[in-house]
C-alpha cells in the first residue's frame, strides 16, 4: 500500500550522471514515496530539456497524482550551480551551451505535470545533502562556527515568515 501524502510535502529531485531520483517527503522529512529513473546510455550528452523532462517524469511517479500535497521542489545537481543554472558539470550536458537554466526547465516541466506552478530551487548536490543532514539527519540541531543555524528547513522557514512583522 502506498502511503497518502498530506500537505505540506516537498519534492526532492536528485540528478546524477546515470539516473534521476525523486522523493516526496512530508513536513518532518519522512519519505512518503520514492522513484528512480535510469537516464540510459549517453546520459552525459542528453539535451537539458530531456534531462528536465526525465526529472519531471520521475517526480510524477513519486507524487502519484497527488500534486495538491506538493508545497515545493528542490533539485540537486552535480557541478557548479549558480543563479538557477548549472554552469559546468563534468558528467552532464556535454555539448550544451553553458550555463544550463536547469531550474527554469524543471519548473516548466513540473508545471506541465502538475497543472499548476510548483516552486522550484536548484542547488549543488553536495549542498542539498548538507541541507538534508541539517534538517533531518546527523547534523540536526548542530550550529556552525559563529553560532548561526545552518540552512533553513521548510518548517523553520514558515515559522520565521509567520513571526516576521508585516511588510518584511
Amino acid at each position: 500500500m502506498t502511503p497518502s501524502a498530506r500537505p505540506p510535502c516537498y519534492l526532492g529531485l536528485d540528478l546524477g550522471a546515470t539516473n534521476a531520483k525523486a522523493a516526496l517527503v512530508d513536513d518532518d522529512g519522512r519519505v512518503v514515496r520514492y522513484a528512480s529513473l535510469a537516464l540510459g546510455p549517453g546520459a552525459a550528452r542528453l539535451a537539458p530539456e530531456r534531462v528536465a523532462a526525465a526529472l519531471a517524469s520521475c517526480a510524477a511517479t513519486a507524487v502519484a497524482g497527488d500534486w495538491r500535497a506538493v508545497a515545493g521542489c528542490g533539485v540537486g545537481s552535480p557541478g557548479l550551480v549558480a543563479g538557477g543554472a548549472v554552469a559546468g558539470a563534468a558528467n552532464l550536458f556535454r555539448g550544451a551551451a553553458a550555463p544550463v537554466p536547469l531550474r527554469a526547465l524543471v519548473a516548466a516541466e513540473l508545471r506541465r505535470a502538475a497543472g499548476r506552478r510548483v516552486a522550484c530551487d536548484l542547488v549543488n548536490d553536495a549542498d542539498a545533502a548538507a541541507r538534508a543532514e541539517a534538517w533531518v539527519g546527523a547534523a540536526r540541531g548542530a550550529r556552525p562556527r559563529g553560532g548561526r543555524r545552518a540552512a533553513a528547513t521548510p518548517r523553520r522557514a514558515r515559522r520565521r515568515a509567520a513571526a516576521a512583522p508585516a511588510g518584511k
